[in-house]
């Protein structure tokens, strides 16, 4: 019993959170500033688990584990909200996801065809 309660627990927890923390990124930030704002939104959840866990002994120890708990249920229906209202879905605009709806300017190699021809002039550097 306890090793099905330890999987169920360990998939969850790694299921939902850890592929969001990788795909968010990827829809959300343009790829100008992807990395950087990765890194400040990688930096922000770290902290707060520290946060968390700094809190949680002293809370629990005053209110007792059930309402922490519930506080810690309640603030991630509130990260749930806050999550919706600020990630633009572009299914809810109808334009569905591909690469040509995307908010962000960005052009694949070989779609300008005059800045990737070859300069002969330069001995073959890309111009």
């Amino acid at each position: 019993r306890n090793g099905r309660v330890y999987g169920g627990t360990f998939f969850f927890a790694n299921y939902g959170p850890n592929a969001t923390t990788f795909m968010l990124p990827s829809i959300t930030y343009s790829e100008k500033c992807r990395s950087t704002l990765n890194g400040i939104s990688a930096a922000a959840g770290k902290a707060g688990a520290l946060v968390g866990t700094l809190v949680f002994e002293p809370a629990a120890e005053k209110w007792g584990d059930n309402v922490v708990m519930l506080i810690c249920a309640g603030l991630s229906v509130l990260a749930l909200i806050l999550t919706r209202i600020c990630i633009v879905d572009d299914y809810s605009r109808g334009e569905g996801v591909d690469a040509s709806s995307s908010s962000h300017s960005f052009s694949p190699v070989g779609a300008n065809e005059e800045e990737d021809e070859v300069n002969e002039e330069d001995g073959g550097v890309m111009a």
